[in-house]
């Protein structure tokens, strides 16, 4: 009787998610910003990690499996309840990499449909510098650090992984639930109180905000699947950026932050202190299934 009800609930998951077309949907966006390729080398379609190592897309039964085994399945309904129903496949490549195409995709669309904005109006691209990056960034795939694991703020860099030890433990491959649009004001709490209560482990340990590689990506894919830019942030008011709360540079102590600044007509990948980030800027929330089935 209770495999009949775990049967149940594990295809109202994969029915609700409708996980075939988004599992598609994801391959062909990925493709679409040259982070999904066949390698005629290695036979496999993937992509190649910081490693140099190839490192192959994972098949809709994997996707489906991380959703449904037993310790994913009561973590996975739950999001699916708080509005998480958008699964996301993203690699942790080099940020580079992930920087330019990420700038190409929204040129183009720029060039050929005019981007929008989350209020309709088009937006003017800075062609030259599509997305413009702080000194911060100079080294990131050496200085920056994953915090996956429930940290006390004085702790934060001195802990935590590298970009290389964290894919070696968690996939270099994230499939993440996330919430279609950003929410600022999770569960009725102001951003700086739910950041909070995030990094005091109070909504577990999979319930995280995006890393920096994932929120690139999905402006990609949003870019290409919309015309649109996610978010607007400076000048317009009502606009949001994110703050990577999981991915903070470790020698500086600052997090990423990602935005669209409507004054410079681009993309802009800066950092700042939490206290200061969290007054202009949103959470984007997520459930990042590799840390569920992948933590020993």
């Amino acid at each position: 009787m209770a495999e009949m009800v775990e049967n149940v609930a594990e295809s109202e998951v994969l029915g609700t998610l409708k996980v075939g077309e988004q599992y598609a949907s994801q391959a062909k966006l990925l493709q679409g910003i040259n982070c999904l390729y066949y390698s005629p080398s290695e036979r496999k379609t993937g992509i190649y990690g910081l490693d140099g190592n190839f490192h192959q897309f994972p098949t809709q039964m994997e996707v489906e499996n991380m959703l449904t085994n037993e310790k994913a399945l009561p973590v996975v309904q739950e999001a699916i309840e708080r509005g998480l129903t958008e699964i996301q496949i993203a690699p942790v490549a080099p940020l580079g990499i992930l920087l330019r195409e990420t700038a190409n995709v929204v040129t183009n669309i720029h060039n050929t449909s005019g981007l929008k904005s989350t209020d309709g109006s088009t937006q003017d691209l800075n062609t030259t510098e599509a997305i413009w990056t702080s000194s911060s960034f100079e080294e990131v795939d050496t200085k920056m650090k994953f915090y996956p694991d429930e940290v006390n703020d004085q702790d934060q860099i001195l802990g935590g992984y590298s970009i290389s030890e964290y894919t070696k433990r968690f996939g270099v491959w994230q499939v993440s639930l996330i919430s279609p649009e950003m929410d600022i004001t999770m569960a009725g709490k102001s951003p700086k109180n739910f950041l909070k209560e995030l990094r005091n482990g109070q909504h577990g340990s999979s319930f995280k905000g995006f890393i920096l590689h994932q929120e690139l990506i999905h402006i990609a894919q949003t870019a290409l699947s919309k015309g649109v830019i996610l978010e607007d942030c400076y000048g317009s008011g009502t606009g949001k950026g994110n703050w990577c709360v999981e991915s903070p540079l470790s020698t500086e102590g600052l997090f990423p932050l990602v935005y669209w600044y409507r004054r410079t007509h681009r993309f802009t990948l800066s950092a700042g202190v939490p206290g200061y980030v969290v007054d202009y800027c949103g959470l984007r929330v997520a459930v990042n299934l590799n840390l569920l089935n992948f933590e020993s």
